[in-house]
């Protein structure tokens, strides 16, 4: 998955001057592979810009516990019916 789309990233910057990869990639060993790809693809690194969204980690799983909560009562089971 990364390599393509690292691929297909290289693939358009042949034809644009910019190009925008979005992507969900939480772990940074997998972000530093589409980056060497692209680089391999002939993309000079300063080319590259990538924005790195982040999140506290305890609100994120506050999130994560009301939503699974509100899921699991939308569809007729308790919290720890899912857990």
């Amino acid at each position: 998955y990364f390599e393509e789309i690292a691929k297909q990233t290289v693939e358009a910057a042949k034809d644009h001057d910019k190009v925008v990869l979005t992507h969900a990639t939480y772990k940074e060993p997998h972000r530093e592979l589409v980056v060497a790809k692209i680089l391999e693809g002939g993309v000079s690194l300063d080319q590259i810009t990538i924005v790195v969204l982040t999140i506290d980690p305890v609100v994120k799983a506050r999130g994560l516990y009301y939503r699974s909560k509100r899921q699991a009562e939308q569809n007729g089971m308790s919290f720890t019916d899912v857990c």
